[in-house]
């Protein structure tokens, strides 16, 4: 196995793939950012309902032989 460390054109594509992985990084926040609201409300009235149909829906019944 070669010792790269020091080589200027290693660093080069180094460089180049980790900008690549920032420009996907900031392409992700940029769409993901808006989803984040609509995402937490949705969440916040499926446990709404839930928690609505625990205290308000039927209760069951036992059947008494």
């Amino acid at each position: 196995m070669s010792d790269q460390n020091g080589d200027a054109r290693h660093l080069e594509t180094l460089d180049r793939d980790l900008a690549r992985f920032s420009n996907l990084e900031k392409a992700t926040n940029f769409v993901a950012r808006p989803m984040a609201g609509p995402g937490i409300a949705l969440v916040f009235i499926v446990v709404a309902g839930l928690v609505a149909s625990l205290f308000l829906g039927k209760p069951a019944t036992v059947l008494l032989w």
